[in-house]
């Protein structure tokens, strides 16, 4: 059991304890993913969230299935910040620097470095119970032209043209459509989303025409530029519980207005 025992008498230190006593009653010994080309697990994080991190990457380093890697990218400005916390872990996934591109660090250089790999990604200040990942590779293998997300939104339209407010739209949704490859449905990253290769139009990485359009915004840019290769969302997994580390949210994007921010990307990235 990883070092988590501080939280255990909160709630969600409840639901954290109950999944790591199901490692401990019900082992499985890990296996090597079974996806036709390179799995990669990236993600990204930021100072303020330096202080936890080791305790997301722990519970990605003990997910059912193995990838072939685990990549940690850090803002070059940052890199020589991180806490020995991290830096002990080194030996076991690839902590690498990059051009500071926001919440789009977590996907932009895994995609240009591992242009024909599976790339799932996740964030940095949340617990992955160990059959995250599983989910992920059975979704995308039953539905080869699907992404698989393990939280997605259903946005609703006012018009046939026009999309309702992002804070109006369905969150978190469980129902069978959803299940199946959706058009109303948006992946969400805290849930964890696998990119096959090949499944994310080419403008993705365009870094001038991504920071036009949806500077904030990595959830709608990804699912824009699937959309644009006929890849849609699947559901996948139990409904998301997040079990956030304390503190983490008091710097999420949300704190800048996200709604008015991603309403405003919505538009632009519809026209």
């Amino acid at each position: 059991m990883i070092g988590r025992s501080k939280f255990f008498e909160t709630p969600m230190g409840v639901l954290l304890n109950l999944y790591e006593q199901e490692k401990i009653q019900f082992p499985i010994t890990a296996k090597q993913h079974s996806l036709s080309s390179e799995l990669i697990v990236s993600l990204t994080s930021h100072r303020p969230r330096f202080k936890w991190l080791h305790l997301t990457i722990e519970s990605l380093l003990e997910q059912t299935a193995r990838p072939d890697k685990l990549i940690l990218w850090i803002a070059n400005h940052e890199i020589g910040d991180l806490p020995k916390s991290l830096t002990t872990l080194a030996h076991k996934i690839e902590i690498r620097a990059t051009e500071d591109l926001k919440s789009f660090k977590k996907i932009i250089p895994s995609l240009i470095a591992f242009p024909n790999a599976h790339i799932a990604i996740c964030d940095d200040d949340i617990y992955y119970p160990r059959l995250w990942l599983q989910h992920l590779i059975e979704g995308s293998q039953a539905n080869p032209t699907a992404i698989a997300a393990g939280a997605v939104h259903r946005f609703h339209t006012i018009t046939s043209h026009q999309l309702a407010p992002y804070c109006d739209w369905s969150f978190d949704v469980q129902d069978g459509l959803a299940r199946m490859p959706s058009r109303d449905t948006l992946p969400i990253g805290v849930g964890g989303v696998l990119y096959p290769p090949n499944s994310l139009h080419e403008d993705t990485t365009n870094i001038e025409i991504l920071q036009e359009l949806c500077p904030r915004g990595d959830d709608l840019w990804l699912y824009v530029m699937s959309k644009m290769r006929d890849y849609l969302p699947v559901k996948v997994g139990r409904k998301l519980q997040p079990i956030f580390w304390p503190g983490t949210q008091s710097h999420g994007l949300f704190l800048e207005n996200m709604f008015q921010h991603d309403d405003i990307a919505i538009q632009k990235l519809s026209k």
